[in-house]
């Protein structure tokens, strides 16, 4: 499946970021492995492909979940509480997409496992992993901007102990590799899920 596949490439590249992160934090803290120069110097080589990695991977998974919301109402479920649009355009409005993705995940992973409608806010452990990790790896990112952005302000700037920022990228970085684990678990239980339901088996194959 094409959702899944373009995970594990997307998981791949979050792994040697993560990889040349950590030979950078060795060098910060004077354990060179490969000079910090070269480190330095290979980061900036992944940033084109990450990018094409990272909205090829993005683009995969909301086709998916499109036709996966889609599926429940060619099914005849029709007491949902969300459309197939709004769950998508909901990744793209801030403090929104906070929450609504999250809330439609789980639904739809439930509605597609057989659940009723009044079960359809139930816990599901490997969504609420899926959103922990993608928050936690969010709250990072912004914090770490943040303390960028104070830095390029004249005479206003943060210190930090030496490595912490690189740190902080780092566990964001395995942050966002749990997330995308746990979101390849998701696409295939639910895949897995509507192939029972009547005459819609055949969309992901």
């Amino acid at each position: 499946m094409l959702a899944r596949a373009a995970l594990v490439a997307y998981i791949g590249f979050v792994a040697i970021s993560a990889l040349l992160a950590a030979l950078l934090l060795r060098a910060q803290l004077g354990h060179d492995l490969l000079p910090p120069a070269l480190v330095l110097q290979l980061a900036p080589a992944l940033l084109l492909p990450m990018v094409f990695v990272n909205l090829g991977s993005s683009l995969a998974f909301l086709i998916w979940l499109y036709r996966a919301s889609r599926n429940l109402v060619d099914a005849g479920i029709v007491d949902l509480r969300r459309s197939q649009g709004w769950i998508v355009a909901s990744y793209f409005i801030p403090f929104v997409n906070l929450v609504v993705p999250f809330r439609a995940m789980r639904e739809l992973y439930n509605r597609s496992h057989g659940e009723e409608a009044w079960h359809a806010d139930a816990e599901v452990a490997d969504v609420s992993s899926w959103w922990s990790c993608y928050i936690g790896a969010l709250i990072i990112q912004v914090v770490l901007g943040m303390v960028a952005a104070i830095n390029l302000v004249p005479r206003l700037y943060v210190t930090t102990p030496p490595g912490v920022n690189t740190a902080l990228g780092i566990l964001a970085s395995l942050l966002l590799a749990g997330s995308a684990v746990f979101q390849w678990k998701i696409i295939g239980a639910i895949t897995n899920a509507q192939r029972s339901l009547a005459h819609i088996g055949g969309v992901f194959d």
